[in-house]
């Protein structure tokens, strides 16, 4: 069995939820983490979160986006067809 095949589901469930929400077809990091540790008890960091989203075949990055002003990049993501 792989690592983090729960957190991974929980990631899962986080972009469900976010789309439906908002009826979107991709997500942000921030938008993933600040769900994902809203419904979760222990949280997760964005260096585990952008680690484990790039490294797992079921998340396609689409873009990334500086925000202004400031050194921070925004990726979007969606669930590729696996």
């Amino acid at each position: 069995m792989a690592k983090y095949t729960r957190v991974v589901k929980h990631i899962e469930a986080a972009f469900v939820r976010i789309m439906e929400r908002d009826n979107v077809g991709e997500v942000n990091t921030r938008q993933i983490q600040a769900n994902y540790n809203e419904h979760s008890r222990y949280g997760i960091t964005t260096q585990r979160l952008t680690n484990l989203l790039q490294r797992r075949p079921q998340f396609a990055a689409l873009r990334t986006e500086t925000i202004r002003g400031t050194n921070r990049q925004v990726t979007y993501w969606k669930l590729a067809d696996v």
